[in-house]
């Protein structure tokens, strides 16, 4: 189709190449179009991988509470082959409407084994919002991070409201206290 991207591979860095381009069809073959000539760019840190899922709303919601597979495409290595993935998730808020990570919230992992381009977050909170980023290495350096929003799903296991079991908790220590007190007290008045 007219305006398609073929993309030629295996070129090498800072070297110029002249391209002619002709067209085909039941008819026959076209002229040949002009000279175009372009020089290849030097070698560089990799472009940002594609964080692969479906979102709606903004973000990508996990189907479990407390693990998500993160999954992401190869990018172009830009002549140096890529030797690792960083992978950065933090807990994300929002406050005014503006996405904000929360203090000591992230997590950074290496993931070397290259030819795998997807990684298991465990450990986290359920019903809780993440931004998501991977960022490809080679000898030159770090890409971009390819980026997302993740929500983890409810655990079906606490369906209470946490506040009230965080109220509870706190009222079941304070009651063993006031039934001490009055022994205490009692004692400390004999003496």
């Amino acid at each position: 189709p007219f305006d398609s991207p073929y993309i030629l591979e295996n070129l090498e860095p800072q070297k110029t190449y002249n391209f002619r381009f002709a067209a085909i069809n039941d008819v026959g073959l076209s002229g040949w179009g002009g000279f175009q000539q372009r020089t290849m760019p030097q070698k560089s840190s990799p472009e940002a991988p594609v964080i692969l899922d479906i979102k709606q709303n903004g973000y990508i919601t996990s189907p479990y509470p407390h693990s998500y597979d993160l999954r992401w495409s190869i990018p172009s290595h830009n002549g140096e082959p890529i030797n690792e993935y960083e992978i950065k998730y933090c807990i994300i808020q929002k406050i005014n409407d503006v996405w904000t990570e929360a203090e000591g919230g992230c997590i950074i992992k290496e993931h070397r084994a290259v030819e795998l381009t997807n990684f298991k977050l465990t450990n986290l909170l359920p019903d809780t919002y993440y931004n998501l980023q991977v960022r490809a290495h080679n000898v030159i350096g770090f890409s971009v991070p390819g980026e997302a929003r993740m929500k983890t799903s409810r655990d079906p296991s606490n369906s209470g409201n946490p506040l009230e079991e965080s109220t509870s908790t706190a009222n079941s220590t304070i009651f063993p206290f006031f039934l001490l007190f009055p022994i205490l007290f009692f004692s400390l008045m004999r003496h």
